[in-house]
């Protein structure tokens, strides 16, 4: 009977051997699967990493750009208010002769 019930344990001892070996084999199968993966992810976050660097350098530029022109406008703006002013002041000047060669005629 011990010898029987020897066998009986033995052979449970060997199917749960298998069955845990077998497990482990899918574990294994499926940490390399997560190797694969976590290093094509890893791959294309260096990608998207330097796409990011380089977007950030672009909109550097153009803010900068951005600046520039801001400063140019104002300029023109400027220059383009003294000339109005200018004008006016030529119009006096010329509304002032008028006037004074309407009283002279007279």
């Amino acid at each position: 009977m011990r010898a029987g019930a020897a066998r009986a344990v033995s052979g449970a001892l060997a199917a749960t051997g298998r069955h845990v070996e077998a497990a482990g084999e899918q574990e294994a199968d499926e940490g390399v699967a997560r190797l694969i993966i976590a290093d094509a992810m890893a791959d294309r976050a260096d990608v998207l990493g330097t796409r990011g660097v380089m977007h950030a350098q672009i909109g550097s530029d153009e803010i900068f750009v951005g600046e520039l022109t801001r400063e140019e406008a104002v300029e023109i703006g400027l220059a383009g208010a003294a000339e109005v002013a200018d004008g006016v002041g030529e119009l006096d000047s010329a509304d002032a002769l008028s006037d004074v060669s309407t009283q002279l005629s007279n």
